[in-house]
């Protein structure tokens, strides 16, 4: 009796260790096939980027784009006090809504859409109605690119910052005037075409030429302007409206 209970736990031992290695192949099974589909995949992706001419700008979900020329955009003027302007090769008109962008390119941040903005008070300082405002970042939808906008709640209710009106922009790199002045043009440059400013204000190391046009006013703002303007390249311009 006592040996066919000890023969019992043997055979099932034997049976438990079975079990496990029979286990232990499926996972190795399982293992080596994943794998293998892994390897294959990354091969096919390899042997696709290679020879798709296109594959790059397809991997790319946020590509840089290249910026457009000045002779290429659909300007329908070259005077500036028409606040007509481009972003990435889109032309509208300042001051312009979040659609506007939108069409060009652009969304707002995500967080930055849900803010809340409160209806006017009924407070006035210094002859003005207190409205509030938010600085957002507007992004690229399928490259790279971002700027800052303020917005500004002048109705009579709460309103979330995507859909109140644009007060502010300060441009990136694919922003041009409709008289070819971009971030890349230099003090030489904007003086030249721009004329002299109605207002030059110098912040500590910095300077900011003021253009105004009824309500809009261009700025072109450089920094560290200790060390002269000659030749300096516009650290930023940005389009605001009273």
């Amino acid at each position: 009796m006592e040996e066919n209970t000890e023969r019992d736990e043997v055979y099932e031992q034997f049976m438990q260790d079975l079990q496990a290695k029979k286990k232990r192949q499926v996972k190795r099974t399982i293992r080596e096939v994943i794998m293998v589909v892994i390897i294959l995949g990354v091969i096919g992706f390899v042997v696709w980027f290679l020879t798709d001419p296109e594959a790059s700008e397809k991997v790319s979900l946020r590509k840089e784009k290249a910026p457009v020329a000045y002779a290429d955009i659909p300007f329908t003027t070259k005077d500036v006090s028409s606040m007509e302007f481009a972003i990435a090769g889109k032309v509208m008109t300042f001051p312009c809504t979040t659609t506007d962008l939108y069409d060009a390119g652009y969304s707002m941040n995500e967080s930055d859409a849900k803010i809340m903005l409160g209806k006017p008070a009924s407070l006035m300082i210094d002859g003005y109605k207190a409205y509030e405002t938010a600085i957002c970042k507007m992004e690229a939808r399928d490259f790279k690119g971002e700027f800052d906008v303020s917005v500004i709640n002048t109705g009579t209710k709460e309103t979330a910052a995507v859909n109140c009106p644009i007060h502010t922009i300060w441009f990136d790199e694919q922003f041009m005037l409709c008289n070819g002045l971009s971030q890349t043009s230099t003090y030489e440059e904007i003086l030249a075409a721009m004329g002299k400013p109605d207002e030059e204000k110098k912040i500590s190391s910095m300077k900011e030429l003021y253009y105004e046009y009824g309500t809009c006013t261009i700025i072109f703002s450089f920094c560290d302007t200790y060390t002269g303007m000659e030749g300096k390249v516009c650290d930023r311009i940005w389009m605001t409206i009273d």
